[in-house]
């Protein structure tokens, strides 16, 4: 193993690939399936119990890992039918009481960061005339 100028017991504390570290993840994750699999074992209706039988022959970060899809999925429907409408009408009234606020698009934000910060609603706007006091008033 190279060390690259750092000491060799630092990297035995800090090596990546240390199949120590891995063997206790992967016992860890069994001691956190057991007690959900126990719990789902001694469930009185029978369709959990079936459950287990899925869980058993699949396993659980399967099963887990599809819940997560469909979740994941849920939220997005709800963000395209509920949520979007509301904030590109949100979008259009900030447009129309706010003359320096606009989204930029990803190219003018590449060639000029600061453009980002037109994409806050009067932020703009409220730092010219914050400017404007404190150089009058100074």
């Amino acid at each position: 193993m190279r060390s690259f100028g750092i000491p060799r017991p630092y990297l035995e504390i800090i090596h990546p690939l240390d199949k120590d570290i891995f063997v206790s993840r992967k016992q860890d994750w069994k001691y956190l399936i057991l007690p959900v699999v126990t719990l789902l074992i001694f469930s009185v209706a029978p369709e959990v119990s079936m459950l287990v039988l899925i869980i058993d022959v699949v396993g659980l970060d399967m099963i887990l890992l599809l819940l997560e899809a469909q979740v994941l999925m849920l939220i997005l429907g709800l963000y395209h039918q509920w949520l979007r409408p509301v904030l590109m009408s949100l979008n259009k009234q900030l447009e129309k009481m706010d003359p320096h606020y606009f989204i930029p698009s990803l190219d003018i934000l590449k060639k000029y960061p600061p453009m980002i910060f037109h994409a806050v609603p009067f932020l703009v706007g409220m730092s010219f005339m914050l400017a404007l006091n404190m150089s009058l008033y100074s």
